[in-house]
């Protein structure tokens, strides 16, 4: 979510249409977790963060095939 903040703060456009969803829903109070998910605007602004910033929990060690004489790239 850091980068998400990051990018909102270098793009104006995008971050003036959130700022104002949030301020007509919330109008001055805490926003509900149900306001939260109804805000089409936020929604999209998490998914697309989360699709160009995946959250991985632990590190995914990488597998590399053993080499054999069906690869085309083992005589290389």
């Amino acid at each position: 979510m850091a980068m998400l903040t990051f990018y909102l703060t270098k793009n104006h456009t995008a971050y003036h249409k959130l700022q104002q969803e949030i301020d007509s829903v919330s109008q001055g109070a805490p926003i509900t977790l149900g306001q939260a998910k109804e805000m089409k605007y936020l929604q999209c602004v998490i998914k697309e963060a989360l699709r160009c910033f995946p959250v991985v929990g632990y590190h995914l060690p990488r597998v590399v095939p053993e080499v054999s004489s069906s690869c085309p790239l083992s005589s290389h």
